[in-house]
């Protein structure tokens, strides 16, 4: 391959596509693309794969407080983002796979007065790595007949072999804890923005964006199912941008 053209590997490694997203894409050539197209295959990178924290407004408490675990997010790919991958790289739209899929370790520490922390991460190799950090406090921890209710605060970074993106959130959740269930709901915003990184000699049609950001409000409700030590979350998140995800994530809590 000549030092005009760079293989999207990076994509099929980072979500782990089910049907291990075989084909190899290529960036061959920008001058068809457009700012909207650019922004759709950015921002869908930066919203589908941002932190998520699969936890309800409940905190964690600081007497051991500690939860970790493995989530799977399902990304629903819309229908500019396989548009824009394949103009730039010459392929068919029906080749770009309609759904991704993204694992993460995911982890959560209580700290005093209903504040938590938490993490999430994957890498591989040096093609693709994305790491999210969050801060909450629970306000009101739910005692009673009454809710509990959070505000979290989040960040996402990642780095595929073309593309880096950062995305910064900012939700308040609601959830009530049924002992067994404990479903929530949350609302934010998303402040999101990324760059694409082109090889030396690839031409770049003036005026195209590869520095696009934007806003986007999103909600999102999901349940934990509580069985001992062990805790099955699902979750469903809806954002304006037209990116929706779907996912779940077992772990364990002390």
């Amino acid at each position: 391959m000549s030092d005009s053209r760079m293989k999207l590997l990076a994509l099929p490694l980072f979500f782990f596509a089910s049907q291990a997203m075989a084909a190899t894409f290529s960036l061959e050539d920008l001058t068809s693309s457009t700012n909207a197209g650019i922004k759709t295959l950015v921002q869908t990178v930066a919203i589908g794969t941002d932190h998520r924290a699969y936890m309800s407004a409940s905190p964690l408490g600081s007497t051991i407080g500690f939860d970790i675990g493995v989530d799977l997010t399902l990304i629903k790919v819309p229908t500019g983002f396989a548009n824009s991958l394949a103009m730039m790289s010459g392929t068919a739209t029906t080749e770009v796979p309609g759904t991704l899929f993204l694992p993460r370790l995911n982890v959560h520490n209580g700290l005093p007065f209903g504040i938590d922390v938490g993490m999430s991460y994957i890498s591989y190799q040096s093609m693709a790595r994305s790491i999210g950090a969050e801060l909450k406090w629970a306000f009101l921890f739910g005692k009673g007949p009454l809710p509990a209710v959070a505000v979290r605060a989040s960040g996402n970074w990642d780095t595929l072999w073309f593309l880096k993106t950062a995305t910064y959130k900012l939700d308040v959740v609601v959830s009530k804890n049924l002992y067994l269930i404990d479903p929530y709901v949350g609302t934010g915003l998303q402040l999101w923005n990324g760059e694409l990184t082109l090889p030396a000699g690839l031409t770049v049609p003036p005026g195209l964006d590869l520095k696009p950001s934007g806003l986007n409000p999103h909600v999102y409700l999901g349940a934990a199912l509580k069985l001992l030590f062990i805790k099955i979350t699902g979750e469903v998140d809806y954002s304006t941008s037209g990116v929706t995800t779907y996912g779940a994530k077992v772990g364990f809590g002390f």
